[in-house]
């Protein structure tokens, strides 16, 4: 059976293959995917208009004020803070030429012309931007394995891709570049994927780890030729991001040290991922062993070398990214329940995902020995099962929106109140959940001495110290993440030692104010 045959439905025939690849059996050309690209069309405008009526008022993840603040000192037309008159900014690092943001250049890039333009308030529709043009590209890359764009709707309603969506990260941009870099490929155009896959390095360092295997895969698929391509494609990148690791960081890697790996980790992170994998999209971790099943079944029978090229592909831009997460230090979200842990604790999956989805609509829709649907099934999809599915994400994409907007909302009037209880100048001491609303200059936000007195719950002495120095009354503020959340002991030592009153408490936020005392003559307390 011939793969036409055996992949492609009536109405979706293959693509025309790419000039110049010998061997490679001519299929037909492309026919129209009017109801998949419809389909895939009217979500979008559905998932933009929720973005808009939901739109998010804030940031509340650290990493976020390291893409701002970085996109700030570019904003201003400088690579350093002493060049854009910004002093000592949270989530920089000193390198040989002064303060630079240190991390992932991608997002901030994409960030800073939108924040020069139009204010603080617009980055975040930078988010939507990259969360369509995943699943529009997703789209493309469907049509060139011979499947519908509707497949996308995978992408466009994942819970996980719709969250992050919202925030100022750089995952849902790496896993742009690494569908480009899947829709390039699938297209045979090598020195384009490697582009893709050098921007996605750009975005996340640790997609990385997917050149050498793709590079190996292209050599093993399509020869020396197309594999050389990939690597100028992708060293074009390359030399250009090493050149300004050295001149800004001194090392041609940068900033490093973020995160550990441990095989200590896979014990968490194994039953998580796996079950994230299964409940998401149902099954969808068993994608890969799909294919090879189907692949079996077919064993003996004539298979163009294409299909084994296509699962290949996606295989080389996914698995690798999955099997060192394994071992990387686990990122839960501080999930409330297991339902959003699965969803919160996907971030650092986010680019291995398109592939993935790819490869699982690839073996949903394929045709297996004695298969009783066969065509239909797949005519089915379009007709019945799509348009459904597509209910639900609105659905479910609406509910995602609404609950992470009443969050945020949350942090807003929690730092308004803060913000109103607090004199402009002061030293503040406050958690982490808290300093992170306050440490991105912007118009209207007061100015502050801002000090985290713990990393991960333990207090930080050089707080404490700088507190003890103080001559005008400072603040000490926590913030909870959740109502039920037990205060740390390091706020429960800051307190004993520093004292002061109760200002303010909510059932969120806990602020206390300290009166130093007089210094007794000789200079102690």
């Amino acid at each position: 059976m011939s793969e036409a045959e055996v992949a492609t439905p009536p109405d979706e025939a293959c693509l025309e293959p790419s000039p110049g690849d010998e061997g490679t059996p001519a299929e037909p050309a492309e026919t129209p995917d009017t109801r998949g690209w419809a389909l895939l069309g009217v979500c979008v405008v559905l998932y933009l208009i929720g973005f808009a009526v939901w739109y998010p008022p804030t940031h509340a993840i650290e990493d976020e004020v390291g893409f701002l603040n970085t996109a700030t000192i570019w904003a201003a037309g400088a690579l350093t803070t002493d060049g854009a008159g910004l002093g000592e900014l949270s989530e920089t690092h000193q390198g040989p030429r002064g303060r630079v943001g240190w991390r992932n250049a991608g997002r901030s890039l994409l960030t800073a012309p939108v924040l020069a333009a139009f204010g603080y308030r617009a980055t975040f529709a930078v988010g939507a931007l990259i969360h369509v043009l995943l699943a529009l590209v997703a789209g493309l890359a469907l049509r060139r394995m011979g499947r519908s764009a509707a497949w996308a709707l995978l992408l466009l309603w994942h819970p996980t891709f719709l969250l992050y969506s919202r925030a100022i990260m750089g995952d849902a941009l790496g896993a742009l570049c690494l569908c480009a870099a899947a829709w390039a490929l699938l297209s045979k155009r090598y020195a384009l994927a490697g582009l893709a896959l050098g921007l996605a390095v750009v975005a996340r360092y640790h997609l990385g780890a997917a050149i050498p295997v793709v590079v190996l895969t292209v050599l093993w698929a399509s020869g020396r030729g197309p594999g050389l391509r990939v690597v100028l494609g992708g060293s074009a990148v390359g030399i250009c991001l090493v050149a300004y690791n050295v001149l800004f960081f001194g090392s041609p890697l940068g900033a490093t040290g973020q995160g550990h790996f441990s095989l200590g980790c896979l014990s968490t992170n194994v039953p998580h991922y796996a079950s994230a994998l299964l409940l998401v999209w149902p099954g969808m971790l068993l994608a890969p062993l799909g294919w090879g099943l189907w692949r079996w079944s077919r064993r003996g029978e004539h298979v163009s070398p294409e299909v084994d090229r296509r699962a290949a592909i996606l295989g080389a831009l996914s698995l690798p990214l999955f099997g060192i997460l394994l071992a990387y230090y686990f990122f839960d979200g501080q999930g409330s329940s297991f339902p959003s842990r699965v969803v919160l604790g996907q971030r650092l999956l986010l680019p291995a995902l398109p592939a993935w989805v790819l490869l699982y609509a690839q073996v949903l829709s394929q045709e297996f020995p004695g298969d009783v649907f066969g065509a239909a099934r797949r005519r089915a999809w379009l007709a019945g099962v799509a348009p459904v599915f597509a209910i639900l994400g609105v659905v479910g994409g609406g509910v995602v929106m609404a609950r992470h907007q009443s969050y945020l909302e949350g942090l807003v009037v929690e730092r308004e109140r803060a913000t109103a209880m607090i004199p402009p100048g002061s030293l503040v001491l406050a958690n982490r959940h808290f300093s992170k609303l306050l440490e991105v200059p912007r118009p209207g936000l007061p100015s502050y001495r801002l000090l985290r007195y713990e990393y991960h719950g333990r207090l930080l002495e050089g707080a404490r110290i700088q507190a003890g120095q103080e001559q005008a009354p400072y603040y000490l503020v926590h913030l909870r993440r959740r109502v039920d959340e037990p205060l740390p002991p390091a706020w429960s030592g800051l307190v004993a030692r520093l004292g002061g009153e109760t200002v303010l408490e909510s059932p969120l936020l806990l602020i206390r104010r300290v009166t130093p005392r007089p210094k007794a003559p000789g200079g102690s307390r």
